[in-house]
């Protein structure tokens, strides 16, 4: 697993992200259908944004257990799940144990602030990679598209 460390402010609307995403090259991108589970509304937002930029079909849910709801609905086929590790209603780290019951070959992206705990949780679970908020765009974008 490889952890991405924070950049401060880089999920910024107005200063980071507008003159990253005018230079994203999304030529090279497969179609993805995406699924991002975070409770916060403007973070969801901005990776749903940035990953349909690149063409990908995306979901997003406010938590875990919305997430898996979306998750199991029937021909729903995900190829990547993005979630945050502290939600409400059911954590991130209970969202990644369901859906490995589920698929255990799917990528799943952790996203978290808590740097201590985030990393041994996402690392037990089965997670491929783990992004430190606030997220590093250009790296989480860079990433996305090399796997």
């Amino acid at each position: 697993m490889r952890v991405v460390s924070q950049m401060a402010g880089a999920y910024d609307r107005g200063r980071e992200t507008g003159t990253y995403m005018d230079q994203l090259d999304n030529s090279r991108s497969k179609t993805r259908k995406v699924l991002i589970a975070d409770d916060n509304r403007e973070l969801r937002s901005l990776l749903g944004e940035l990953l349909a930029t690149f063409g990908h079909q995306v979901s997003c849910a406010e938590n875990g257990q919305r997430a898996l709801d979306m998750f199991l609905a029937p021909a729903s086929q995900y190829d990547l799940v993005i979630t945050d590790i502290c939600m409400p209603v059911m954590s991130g780290i209970e969202l990644i144990d369901h859906i490995r019951t589920y698929n255990r070959e799917i990528r799943i992206i952790a996203i978290t602030g808590y740097a201590d705990m985030g990393m041994l949780d996402a690392v037990k679970h089965g997670c491929v990679e783990l992004f430190y908020k606030p997220l590093n765009i250009p790296a989480f974008a860079e990433y996305i598209e090399s796997i």
